[in-house]
């Protein structure tokens, strides 16, 4: 950075020059065809086409997931290919959101673009990999914002685009501020994917022991927690230091019981009438779910509960079988079942118990689950505290993996916002006076 400083301090002492997109950058649109010169496979001649998908957002870098086949009796002009230093760009979508998103080409490519796409080219004074992080900057998407908000049509042609100012320091200074935020996402994107393998890693361990916990046999008329962690000395060792209990040491006496034995099963009603809002207020404050996963099972809030006693919620419908569970008041609609356990059986046990539970749906008619069909499901029943330790020792496991769901993006986050901030930073001169 002190390099840097320097570099701009003696080479724009008064300022850097910002030039007009127009005036130093080549637009060009990608190719159109129609759905029947599709090509089914690549033993005939294709030309290859990348799309708005073919760039992936979070990353703005390239992917071949999907790359479309045309017919070679499509037109393809010469500047229609890819070559190193191109910018690729979406400029055009139903989403706003990927409007502007733009890809790096580093080599030539037998590759063009479709119609929907543009690929920026600069003259000699820029530094085609400084442009490319001028695309990413904060600079350009509040121009995108302004400029798209005053169209109704999402598409970014020549005239929004010859419109765009910004900042050309001499090459060198170009060349220094690629050099640092090449290294800086670098990092970034190593960071990413460590986070992520650990992420996977303390998943699986989590999965493991909780359906070995869960894991119970008939002996007799007896119920006995599974022998396996005893046959295999690390896997008890393990689990006794994370949980610090010898609950896998011993042998439990459990009952089997059916769902409709330990639970009152309640059916999800239809959304209150001239009751319902989709934010929370004074007088809406009771939370209405659905079966949705996670966050999307919030429907909106209404005035009074259907369900005060803690419960595991099952989906009925769609998810059919997610299982939620629910510690304050709340209302389900249609196409959910709340399951409220009885004394003998802890609510997060029954949790537990059935997120391992496989639920068998009917091959005819609609697919969902009733409250017959899921009354018969059998469920283990030991003393409560058993259930108890058990409980304790998935909701360690369970904080951990959450605190690693919940910690993970915000890292990834907090790095991006850092990254952002330091381009920006580096992207943002004075400017001279003309």
């Amino acid at each position: 950075m002190s390099r840097l400083r320097e570099m701009i301090k003696d080479m724009c002492p008064d300022g850097v020059e910002y030039r007009w997109f127009e005036d130093c950058c080549e637009y060009v649109r990608g190719i159109t065809y129609n759905k029947s010169n599709e090509a089914r496979s690549d033993s005939e001649p294709v030309w290859r086409v990348l799309r708005a998908n073919n760039i992936t957002l979070s990353s703005n870098t390239l992917n071949f997931d999907d790359v479309k086949l045309i017919e070679k009796t499509v037109r393809v002009k010469e500047d229609q290919f890819l070559t190193k230093g191109d910018i690729l760009i979406c400029a055009g979508s139903g989403s706003k959101e990927h409007i502007g998103k733009v890809a790096y080409i580093d080599e030539d490519m037998e590759y063009t673009f479709g119609g929907f796409m543009a690929v920026i080219r600069c003259n000699s004074s820029i530094d085609s990999r400084y442009l490319f992080h001028i695309f990413t900057s904060k600079l350009f998407l509040l121009y995108l914002d302004t400029a798209l908000n005053s169209s109704t049509i999402n598409n970014l042609n020549f005239t929004v685009m010859k419109k765009f100012i910004f900042p050309v320091p001499p090459l060198p200074i170009q060349n220094e501020i690629v050099k640092l935020l090449d290294n800086f996402t670098e990092l970034t994107a190593e960071l990413t994917a460590e986070l992520t393998a650990e992420l996977l890693l303390r998943k699986k361990q989590y999965n493991f022991y909780r359906d070995g916990l869960l894991n119970f046999v008939r002996v007799d008329d007896t119920i006995v927690q599974t022998e396996r962690q005893k046959d295999r000395k690390t896997e008890r060792q393990t689990a006794l230091r994370i949980g610090k209990i010898g609950l896998l040491q011993q042998s439990v006496a459990v009952e089997w019981k059916t769902l409709g034995e330990v639970c009152d099963l309640i059916a999800g009603g239809d959304v209150p009438k001239g009751e319902f809002s989709q934010v929370v207020t004074e007088e809406y404050r009771i939370p209405i779910y659905s079966n949705g996963i996670g966050e999307k099972a919030l429907y909106g809030f209404t005035k009074s509960p259907r369900i005060t006693q803690p419960c595991v919620t099952i989906s009925a419908r769609g998810t059919i079988g997610y299982s939620a569970l629910h510690l304050t008041p709340f209302y389900p609609v249609v196409r959910l079942i709340a399951a409220i356990p009885y004394k003998c059986l802890d609510v997060k046990y029954l949790f537990y118990m059935l997120q391992m539970t496989t639920f068998k749906i009917p091959q005819t008619g609609i697919p969902q689950l009733t409250i017959p069909m899921v009354k018969t499901y059998p469920i283990p029943i030991p003393p409560l505290e058993v259930q108890e330790k058990i409980v304790s020792i998935l909701d360690r496991f369970d904080t951990l993996c959450n605190d690693l769901t919940q910690g993970l993006p915000a890292e990834i986050a907090a790095r991006k916002k850092q990254y952002e901030y330091y381009r920006d930073k580096l992207l943002t001169f004075p400017r001279k006076a003309v």
